[in-house]
C-alpha cells in the first residue's frame, strides 16, 4: 500500500521509544519507498524463480525487537543517521533471511561472544526459522548471491537482527570493528565474505579482502583489522548504498543478468542465485559448428582474484545457432584439449595449455553431455549422462591479468570412438577488471 499517512503513527510502530529526533523523520518517506519498492523486486523475483529462497524471507521487524537490536549495539546516539533510517526501514519490510542453519552456526562459533537473551533468542530460532523442508542444505539460499569455484564457496545471506548483533559484537570484539560498524550481511567458510554498512558515512562494504593489482581503481576503507572496498560506483551519492545496492540486484535479477541455477554445477540442491552474469557486458557467447561457449567472470576479493564461468552445449533444435547433425559432421564432440589466453594491460600474455577441463572431458550431445573424468590412472573413464549445460568455474590466478579467452578442441564422435577431425571451439574474449563505477556482488 502507500506510506503511512500519519508520519507519527507510523514512526511509532516502527521505532517504539527509539524514534528518530524530529528533523530526521523528513527523510522517511522517499527512504521507506525506496525500501519497499528495493525488497519489493528481490520478492517477487524469489517468488517466481527461487522460491525457497523466498520463504526464508523473515517478517518485518516489531519496533521492541528494534529497541532491543538498538540497545545491544549501543546505537542509540546514531538515531539521527540516515544509513541507520534506511537500515531499519528495510527491515520494517524484510527481517533479513531467517534461516535456521545460521541461527546453529552462530551458537556454534560466537557462544563465548553473544549475552544470555541473545543465546536465548537464536536457541529459539534454531528450531523456529526457516529450514529446507527436503533437508537439503540451505547455504544456497543467499539472496545476495553466491558461486563456486575449485573447493572455494560463497553465498552472501541478508542477516536479521538478532544475528546482525551477533555477527557486528563478534567482530567488534575481535577484529577491532569500530562501532559505527554493522555486518548486514554474510556467508562463512574457507573465505569468509561479509557485507558491512558504515552508518556514519552509509558505505557498503564487502570484505575482507586483500589488495591486488586489479583493485587499483578502486579505494580499500579500513576497518578495524579489515579491509573492505565500497561496492556501489564511486559516483554514486554516499548516504544510502544499501538501498542502491538491494535495488541494483533487482534489476539485475529481473533483467536475467543474474540466473537462479546450481552454484556446485550439476547438483540440482544447490540452486541459487548465480553471480556470473548470464547477459550484459560481461558475458559473452559464440557458437562454432553447433557448439555454444558461454563465459563470465567475477571478482572475489576475499580470495583476491577472478573466478570465471565457461559453459558448454550441443544446440538443440530450435535454438539460435543450431545446425542439423549433417551439416556440423557429428552426433556427439567430447572435449579434449583447452587453450587459454590471459592478457596483461602492458600488451604481454600468458598463455596456458592442458588436456580437459579440472580433470573433465565432457561428451556433448544435443540436449545434455557424459560427465567423462580422468581417473587416478590417467585413463579417462564413462560418466552419468546429464541433462542441459556443462558448466566449467575455476580461478584465474591473483596476476594482472585484464582480459581471458582461448579455444578447447573438440573431437567429433568421442576420444574413444573418433569420427572426424579434431577442430576449436572458440572462447571469446572477456574481462577480468574491476572498474570504479561497477558494481560489486
Amino acid at each position: 500500500g502507500a506510506p503511512p499517512r500519519h508520519w507519527t503513527d507510523f514512526t511509532v510502530r516502527t521505532f517504539g521509544a527509539s524514534q528518530p529526533p524530529a528533523a530526521a523523520r523528513a527523510t522517511l518517506a522517499p527512504l521507506w519507498q525506496s525500501a519497499r519498492e528495493a525488497w519489493g523486486c528481490v520478492s517477487r523475483w524469489a517468488g517466481d524463480a527461487l522460491p525457497e529462497a523466498k520463504a526464508t524471507l523473515g517478517p518485518p521487524a516489531s519496533a521492541t525487537e528494534w529497541q532491543l537490536f538498538v540497545s545491544r549495539l549501543g546505537l542509540e546516539g546514531l538515531q539521527a543517521s540516515e544509513p541507520l533510517l534506511a537500515y531499519r526501514l528495510l527491515s520494517a519490510v524484510h527481517d533479513g533471511q531467517r534461516v535456521a542453519s545460521d541461527a546453529v552456526t552462530a551458537l556454534r562459533q560466537l557462544r563465548d561472544f553473544v549475552d544470555p537473551d541473545l543465546r536465548q533468542a537464536l536457541h529459539a530460532a534454531a528450531s523456529g526459522w526457516y529450514s529446507h523442508p527436503s533437508g537439503w542444505e540451505d547455504e544456497c539460499l543467499g539472496l545476495g548471491g553466491g558461486f563456486s569455484a575449485y573447493s572455494n564457496f560463497a553465498c552472501l545471506r541478508l542477516l536479521p537482527l538478532p544475528l546482525v548483533a551477533a555477527w557486528t559484537g563478534f567482530l567488534r570484539a575481535q577484529s577491532g570493528l569500530p562501532e559505527r560498524f554493522l555486518v548486514v550481511a554474510a556467508c562463512f567458510g574457507d573465505a569468509p565474505r561479509l557485507l558491512l554498512s558504515d552508518l556514519a558515512s552509509g558505505d557498503l562494504l564487502l570484505g575482507p579482502i586483500s589488495p591486488t593489482p586489479h583493485l587499483e581503481a578502486r579505494q580499500v576503507v579500513a576497518a578495524g583489522n579489515l579491509r573492505l572496498l565500497r561496492v556501489v560506483p564511486a559516483s554514486a551519492p554516499r548516504g544510502r548504498d544499501l538501498l542502491l545496492w538491494l535495488e541494483e540486484l533487482g534489476r539485475r535479477l529481473e533483467g536475467g543478468v543474474y540466473l537462479a541455477s546450481p552454484l556446485e554445477p550439476p547438483d540440482p540442491r544447490s540452486v541459487g542465485i548465480c553471480l556470473f552474469p548470464q547477459a550484459g557486458e560481461k558475458h559473452v557467447s559464440c557458437v562454432t559448428r553447433g557448439i555454444r561457449v558461454t563465459a563470465s567472470a567475477l571478482y572475489a576479493p576475499e580470495m583476491a582474484t577472478f573466478a570465471y564461468s565457461i559453459r558448454l552445449a550441443l544446440v538443440a533444435p530450435g535454438e539460435e545457432g543450431h545446425l542439423p547433425a549433417a551439416q556440423r559432421g557429428f552426433e556427439t564432440a567430447q572435449l579434449h584439449t583447452r587453450h587459454w589466453v590471459l592478457r596483461q594491460a602492458d600488451g604481454g600474455a600468458d598463455q596456458v595449455h592442458g588436456k580437459g577441463v579440472v580433470g573433465n572431458f565432457p561428451l556433448l550431445r544435443e540436449g545434455g553431455w557424459r560427465d567423462d573424468k580422468q581417473r587416478h590412472s590417467g585413463r579417462i573413464g564413462q560418466g552419468e549422462w546429464c541433462e542441459g549445460v556443462f558448466v566449467y568455474q575455476s580461478l584465474s590466478g591473483r596476476g594482472s591479468s585484464i582480459s581471458f579467452e582461448g579455444s578447447i578442441d573438440f573431437v567429433p564422435g568421442s576420444l574413444e570412438a573418433p569420427a572426424g577431425e579434431e577442430f576449436a571451439v572458440a572462447v571469446p574474449r572477456f574481462p577480468l577488471l574491476v572498474g570504479a563505477d561497477e558494481y560489486l556482488f
